[in-house]
C-alpha cells in the first residue's frame, strides 16, 4: 500500500488519542449510572422493510450474505438482477445507480463489480432500493441502489470478523473486518475485505450464415471456455467527530485494488486457440463533509468535498498481436445542503452540487509477427474525455392528518468534450466531440393513509431522470471478446433519459403492489452488426423504449418459525428503433417471481430457502428463454450468539443457463448457451465482539450521526 494511503488510514487513530474539547453537560456527557448492561438481541431482522418511496433490505438477515461478495448479495436482492456482463438493473430497467454509503462510485459497470466483488456481504448493513429518488439526489440513473456498510453504535470497541470459502468448479474465498471505536465524540470506522476466487464461463454458440434470400450459406460452431482469475481488496477508514453540539465533521479514505489473469481457450470449428487478458485496477478517494444545527428546530446545513482518483491497464495478447488499453480518472465533487423545517409537518430542502471529471486513456497496438514492413512498431491512439455537470435543487414537503406531498424540481447543467484518435484499421483519424445541455428533472410523492391507524396507504409518484453513458462507453476503441466477437465504445453516445410514472398500495407490510409505466427517450442499447463473419457490438442511441410494469410484494407469517416472501412482477417493454435502427422493433411480455422461505427453528437454529424464476426475456438484440434456479442455506449461532457458522448452496440444480437466440442481424443467425460456475458449496463464520451498549441519553446525538450518514 502506497505511504500517502496509510497516512490517510492512521489519522483517524492520531485524532482519536486526543483530548477533546468539553461537550455541553445536557447533550452527551454519559453518567456511569446510565450505561446499560450488554443486550443480546436474538430476533432475526426481516429482510424487507417497506417505505413509501424504498425498500430497506436488511443484509443480516439473509444468511448467505457471509460467504459471498457485495456483488452476490444484490443478485439475491428482490428486484435486483445482475447479468452476465456483471451490468446491475433495478426491476428490470438497468442504468441504475450504485451508491455506497449515499456517495456515487463513478465507476464503469465492469469496475463497480470488480469492486463489490472485494465486498465481503458481511460488511453490508443494508441496501436501500429507491425507485423513485426525491430531488436531492443526482438526476442520474433510472433508478437507485443504495448500499450502507456497517457502523457499529456501541461504546469502545466493536466490530465483526467474518470469513467464508465457497466450492463450485473452483475455489472462492471472502475475508472481512469491521472495526469501529466509538464515543460520544468520536466515531472511527474501518471495514476491510479480500476477495480471491477461480470461475468459469463457457460460451457455445451455432452461427448460421444466410444469403440475401435468407437460405443457409454455412454454419459455424464456436466454444469460448474463459477461466478468471480474480483478487481485490478494499479498504475503508473513516472518522465522524463532534466539535460541538451543533456541528459534526467527517472524514473518509478508500483504496481499492484488484486483478484479473484470464485465459481464453477458443474453438472453431474444433480448431483451437489460446488467448491471456489480464487488468490491474486501483481507485483511491478521500471524502470530508460537516453537518451543523442552525437551531433546535431542524434547521441543518451540511456539505461534503469528494475527490476519487481511478487507474487501470488492460491488456489482451492475441495469436498475432498485443493490446495494452491503460486509463487514468480524477473525479472532484462539491455539494451543499439546507434544510429549513415549516412548522412541525413541512420543510423545504435546497442545495447545489458541482462535479469535474478528466479521463485519460491510450489504446496501445503492437503486432507479433508484422505482415508489411514497417507495420511492426507499436501504434497509439489516444483519447481523452472531460466533464463538467452544475446542478441545483428545491423541494418542499408537507404532511396533514392522512395527506401528504413532496415536490422537487432538480436543474442539471452538463458540459463535455472529447478528443482523440479513432481505431481504423491501422491508422487514426481525429476525432472530436463537444456537448452543452440544461436538463428540468422535476419529482412528485403524494401519499394518502386510508384509514386512521395508517394500515392502509396510497401513494402516486412520477419523476424524470437521465442515465449518461459512462466513459468507458465512449471509449472508441476495440476490445476482443474472441476473434470473431468485438466490444467497440462510440463517443458520439448522447443521454437517455426516462419519465416514470406509479401509483402504489401497501398494506402495513405484509403487501404491496404498485403499476408503473415509463419511457425511455434515446435508449442506449448495445447494437450489434456483422462485418466480415465478425459481429461488433458499439452502444447507440435507438429511438425510444417503453415499459409496463406491476409489481406484488407479499410477506406471510405461515407460522411462528416460518416466513413466506413472495415476490410476483409482470412487465411489458418494448424497442422501436426507427431511423437507423429498423431491426430494433421488438418487445416481449415477461414474468419474474422470488421466493423465499425464512425459518427460525429454535434461538440458535435458521434456515433459509429460495428460488428465482424469469421467463422469456429480450436483451442486445436476442431472445432469452426462461431461466430459474434455487438456493439454500442453514445458519447456527455459537458463542453466546455472537458468532455463527453457515452452510449455502447456491444454483441447487445447476439450471441457471443462458439460452439465446438472435434477431435483427445482417444475414446471420446465432443460438447462443452460456454456462457459468453458478451451483456453490459455501461455508462461512462470522463473529460479533463489543460489550457496551448506546445509552439511552445519548440517542440525540446518535441521530444526528444518522443525519451524517445521509451525506
Amino acid at each position: 500500500m502506497k505511504k500517502q494511503h496509510l497516512i490517510l488510514l492512521l489519522f483517524p487513530a492520531a485524532l482519536a488519542a486526543q483530548t477533546p474539547e468539553p461537550v455541553p453537560i445536557q447533550d452527551t456527557i454519559l453518567k456511569k449510572d446510565t450505561l446499560l448492561k450488554e443486550v443480546i438481541v436474538t430476533h432475526r431482522k426481516p429482510l424487507l422493510t417497506q417505505a413509501i418511496d424504498r425498500t430497506i433490505v436488511n443484509v443480516d438477515a439473509m444468511i448467505s450474505a457471509a460467504s459471498s461478495n457485495a456483488l452476490e448479495v444484490l443478485d439475491k436482492t428482490p428486484g435486483v438482477t445482475v447479468d452476465q456482463n456483471s451490468a446491475i438493473s433495478l426491476n428490470s430497467r438497468s442504468g441504475v445507480q450504485v451508491l455506497i454509503n449515499n456517495r456515487p462510485t463513478y465507476l464503469s459497470a465492469q469496475d463497480l463489480a470488480a469492486y463489490l466483488r472485494s465486498l465481503p456481504g458481511s460488511s453490508i448493513d443494508k441496501i436501500e432500493l429507491i425507485d423513485h429518488p426525491p430531488a436531492r439526489y443526482d438526476a442520474s440513473g433510472s433508478a437507485i441502489i443504495n448500499l450502507q456498510l456497517k457502523r457499529s453504535s456501541v461504546l469502545g470497541i466493536s466490530g465483526q470478523l467474518s470469513s467464508g470459502y465457497s466450492q463450485g468448479n473452483y475455489p472462492r474465498s471472502n475475508q472481512g473486518l469491521n472495526l469501529t471505536y466509538y464515543t460520544p465524540r468520536l466515531r472511527w470506522y474501518n471495514n476491510l475485505g479480500y476477495n480471491t476466487e477461480t470461475t468459469f464461463s463457457r460460451d457455445r454458440s451455432e452461427r448460421t450464415y444466410l444469403d440475401e434470400t435468407m437460405q443457409p450459406i454455412s454454419v459455424q460452431l464456436m466454444e469460448n471456455k474463459t477461466i478468471f482469475k480474480r483478487n481485490t481488496y478494499g479498504i475503508q477508514s473513516g472518522i465522524d467527530y463532534t466539535l460541538s453540539a451543533k456541528t459534526t465533521v467527517g472524514m473518509l479514505a478508500r483504496y481499492n485494488y484488484g486483478t484479473n489473469r484470464d485465459r481464453i481457450n477458443f474453438q472453431l470449428d474444433k480448431i483451437p486457440s489460446l488467448f491471456h487478458q489480464q487488468q490491474d485496477r486501483r481507485n483511491a478517494a478521500l471524502n470530508m463533509n460537516f453537518l451543523t444545527k442552525l437551531n433546535p428546530n431542524g434547521r441543518e446545513w451540511s456539505g461534503e468535498f469528494n475527490y476519487m482518483h481511478y487507474q487501470s491497464k488492460q491488456d489482451q495478447e492475441m495469436n498475432d498481436f498485443n493490446l495494452q488499453v491503460p486509463s487514468t480518472m480524477q473525479v472532484l465533487t462539491f455539494n451543499t445542503d439546507y434544510s429549513h423545517p415549516l412548522g412541525k409537518k413541512a420543510k423545504i430542502e435546497a442545495g447545489y452540487k458541482s462535479s469535474f471529471v478528466n479521463s485519460t486513456n491510450r489504446y496501445d497496438y503492437t503486432p507479433i509477427e508484422p505482415r508489411q514492413p514497417g507495420m511492426g512498431e507499436k501504434e497509439t491512439y489516444p483519447f481523452k474525455f472531460q466533464e463538467a455537470i452544475q446542478a441545483a435543487y428545491i423541494s418542499a414537503q408537507q404532511k396533514w392528518k392522512r395527506f401528504g406531498i413532496q415536490l422537487g424540481l432538480r436543474a442539471e447543467y452538463t458540459s463535455n468534450k472529447g478528443a482523440g484518435l479513432t481505431v481504423t484499421g491501422g491508422s487514426g483519424e481525429n476525432e472530436k466531440f463537444s456537448t452543452d445541455y440544461l436538463k428540468l428533472f422535476p419529482s412528485l410523492h403524494i401519499s394518502y393513509q386510508l384509514d386512521s391507524a395508517g394500515h392502509n396507504t396510497l401513494a402516486l409518484m412520477a419523476n424524470r431522470r437521465i442515465h449518461r453513458p459512462n466513459y468507458q462507453l465512449m471509449n472508441p476503441y476495440i476490445l476482443y471478446t474472441d476473434r470473431y466477437n468485438y466490444n467497440q465504445g462510440n463517443p458520439l453516445l448522447k443521454a437517455q433519459t426516462m419519465e416514470r410514472y406509479e401509483i402504489k398500495y401497501m398494506r402495513k407490510q405484509w403487501l404491496q403492489t404498485a403499476i408503473a409505466y415509463s419511457n425511455f427517450n434515446g435508449v442506449i442499447f448495445p447494437v450489434a452488426r456483422v462485418k466480415d463473419s465478425v459481429v461488433i457490438r458499439r452502444s447507440e442511441n435507438v429511438a425510444r423504449g417503453q415499459m409496463v410494469t406491476m409489481n406484488n410484494l407479499i410477506t406471510q407469517r405461515v407460522n411462528k418459525w416460518w416466513n413466506l416472501q413472495t415476490a410476483v412482477r409482470f412487465l411489458h417493454a418494448w424497442l422501436e428503433g426507427k431511423e437507423g435502427h429498423p431491426s430494433i422493433d421488438a418487445g416481449a411480455t415477461m414474468l419474474r417471481i422470488d421466493l423465499r422461505n425464512d425459518f427460525n427453528f429454535t434461538k440458535t437454529w435458521q434456515g433459509e430457502f429460495g428460488g428465482y424464476y424469469a421467463s422469456r426475456d429480450i436483451n442486445v438484440q436476442s431472445y432469452t428463454k426462461s431461466i430459474f434456479q434455487c438456493y439454500g442455506s442453514i445458519q447456527k449461532k455459537i458463542l453466546n450468539s455472537k458468532g455463527s457458522i453457515r452452510l449455502t448452496i447456491e444454483d441447487i440444480f445447476r439450471s441457471w443457463v443462458y439460452r439465446n437466440r438472435s434477431f435483427g442481424l445482417d444475414q446471420l443467425q446465432i443460438n447462443q448457451q452460456l454456462f457459468a460456475d453458478t451451483q456453490r458449496f459455501g461455508l462461512a463464520f462470522t463473529y460479533s465482539f463489543g460489550k457496551k451498549s448506546l445509552p439511552k441519553k445519548s440517542r440525540n446525538l446518535e441521530q444526528a450521526n444518522e443525519e451524517q450518514n445521509r451525506l
